[in-house]
């Protein structure tokens, strides 16, 4: 064992001799506190927290906190067992063990650990809820935990944990309903389902309905060019969400952990997630959904489009190794780490997306991600490559570059990512066929605004090689577009948040909105949205939601009868409303 650290935890573990009732630990306990785990000893039984939380008020729920006994294989992390647990013993038992009639003050943990380090040892025979609970275990070596760590970190979670950009699953319950973590380079699978023991997968799921009221009552019955929520006074099944998670397997050695997790999505939303190769071959034409023709709605590359549909936009395995801090290793098919809106509607504060999330990333890629944390886990970074934007299968089997970093400090949270390869196809001006680079790089800044409220920045920018086509030359250029969005979001209480959304969009060249990127025949290409949303949870099952949105743009273009973008392209502005709701199982 390394030696750093010894000195503390030898007082650590005399510490939980005292607390526990007994003369001397002889047993590994594995504390599991939300996602951390931490082991105390060396031997082989185990002990219920619920024994523990009623010898001492320490106000934790079974679902909260489990204890596991195993013996003990890996001795290399004496320093993070040392800071674990002495932060568990500080926060939970010392800390809740003073007199509950009693205030307590920031001082009372260190006191009470300098009185109990005082205190003579307790007489091993002394018989107890907690000495009874040691001696009913069996004991036995525990190898391998199998599924999601049960309820503790998924089915007890708020009802409004808000997913921004790359977020953890496995964050702990404890967190406020509407606390955003900006930056995670990779959240691992196995981490999210129901908690069904040692199965071979857990699964949870979630529908989300709403409805859009337009105040233009919209010429095509469209609210384009807002997306997912795009259909005009009409209702939609956004999605059915389901998220299927393998068990956790561990090597013998307990160095080497795999998990796999895979979603399926089916609704309306299913059309902004679609990735050639799968649900879409690589014409863009349907593959696994058929077009109504009495019920067409939206068009892509090829034509018309399915409105209901099917979609897999994950498909995944997490290889956690014992390299690099843990190096985690993501394989497969994955939502894309840029930006800070989420394709799962539980995951976002509002309803509607911005044109930044819609227009200017890419939704999913299908590669491998490395992820790590170094500077003593003050900083994450990722790389990795993929085949591109929503990509599953790429013609050219040419690969695209993902990287990341991150990190956090004393409420603030920084994020940057960045895609870049040859993703786009175009003909040349011999009509010879051509990759062209594109590069996309998004800059995302949250701070907490004392306990109930939470700021976030993102910056957005985006560049694509022969993307614009000048109309008197014939000449090919490229295309760039940026843009700036503001999030404020207020917790007034665990059941009610309010927020504020105010996003500028340039798409320079008009080549993503619009699509013709002919630059002396289009005009324009600012965008503007402003949203006001509010969230009720009246339990850990629905999510309310509303907001009222203003959409402005002064894209248009006389040869192509474009007078704006709303309405059928026929306004400059335009007005909606939306009500809908999620409910989680």
């Amino acid at each position: 064992m390394r030696q750093h650290g010894v000195g503390n935890l030898a007082k650590l573990r005399r510490l939980c001799c005292h607390i526990l009732g007994v003369a001397a630990l002889k047993t590994d306990i594995n504390l599991t506190i939300g996602s951390k785990s931490v082991i105390v000893t060396s031997d082989k039984i185990g002990i219920d927290i619920p024994a523990v939380s009623a010898h001492f008020p320490i106000g934790l729920t079974k679902s909260e906190t489990t204890i596991w006994v195993y013996e003990e294989r890996d001795r290399r992390m004496s320093k993070t067992l040392a800071r674990t647990l002495g932060s568990f013993l500080l926060g939970a038992f010392a800390f809740s063990a003073v007199n509950a009639d009693e205030p307590v003050t920031p001082e009372a943990p260190a006191q009470l650990i300098d009185q109990r380090l005082a205190e003579p040892p307790i007489n091993p025979d002394k018989e107890d809820s907690v000495t009874t609970a040691f001696a009913e275990k069996p004991a036995g070596p525990l190898k391998f935990h199998f599924g999601n760590k049960a309820e503790a970190e998924s089915a007890e979670k708020p009802a409004a944990f808000y997913h921004l950009g790359n977020k953890a699953t496995e964050e702990s319950a404890e967190k406020p309903a509407a606390f955003y973590h900006l930056g995670e380079p990779v959240k691992k699978a196995g981490k999210g389902g129901k908690g069904r023991g040692n199965k071979w997968f857990d699964y949870n799921g979630m529908v989300n309905f709403g409805y859009t009221f337009s105040f233009n009552s919209p010429l095509s019955s469209s609210n384009l060019p807002v997306g997912f929520n795009d259909q005009a006074d009409e209702f939609q099944m956004n999605q059915l969400y389901l998220i299927f998670d393998s068990k956790e397997w561990v090597s013998d050695n307990e160095k080497w952990t795999m998990t796999g997790r895979l979603d399926l999505l089916y609704g309306t939303d299913h059309f902004y997630t679609t990735a050639r190769g799968l649900e879409t071959r690589l014409d863009g034409s349907p593959h696994w959904n058929s077009v109504d023709p009495a019920n067409i709605k939206r068009l892509n590359a090829t034509g018309a489009a399915p409105y209901y549909g099917l979609a897999m936009p994950q498909a995944y395995v997490d290889l956690e190794t014992p390299f690099m801090n843990d190096m985690n290793l993501r394989m497969g098919h994955f939502y894309s780490p840029l930006g800070t809106e989420s394709v799962i509607a539980k995951e976002n504060f509002f309803y509607s997306h911005t044109y930044n999330r819609i227009y200017s990333k890419p939704f999913t890629h299908t590669g491998l991600l490395a992820s790590t944390s170094i500077l003593n886990e003050g900083l994450q970074v990722s790389a990795g490559f993929t085949r591109g934007w929503d990509n599953f299968e790429d013609a050219d089997e040419d690969l695209s570059v993902l990287a990341g970093i991150s990190f956090e400090m004393e409420g603030h949270s920084f994020g940057l990512n960045l895609h870049s390869g040859d993703d786009h196809r175009y003909l040349d001006n011999s009509g010879v066929a051509q990759a062209g680079n594109v590069t996309v790089t998004t800059l995302q800044y949250s701070r907490q605004l004392g306990k109930k409220g939470t700021y976030i920045l993102q910056g957005d920018l985006g560049y694509g090689e022969a993307m614009q086509t000048h109309d008197t030359t014939g000449t090919l250029s490229e295309a760039r577009w940026y843009g700036i969005t503001n999030y404020l979001i207020y917790d007034y209480n665990d059941e009610i948040s309010s927020g504020l959304r105010v996003e500028w969009f340039r798409d320079q060249d008009n080549a993503r909105v619009l699509g013709i990127a002919v630059d002396e025949e289009v005009n324009g290409g600012n965008y503007v949205d402003i949203t006001a949303g509010l969230n009720l949870r009246p339990n850990d099952r629905w999510i309310v939601r509303s907001e009222v949105r203003w959409d402005w743009s002064d894209v248009t273009s006389d040869i192509y009868g474009v007078d704006g973008m709303f309405n059928g392209q026929t306004k400059r502005d335009q007005f909606t409303l939306t009500l809908d709701a999620i409910y989680s199982f």
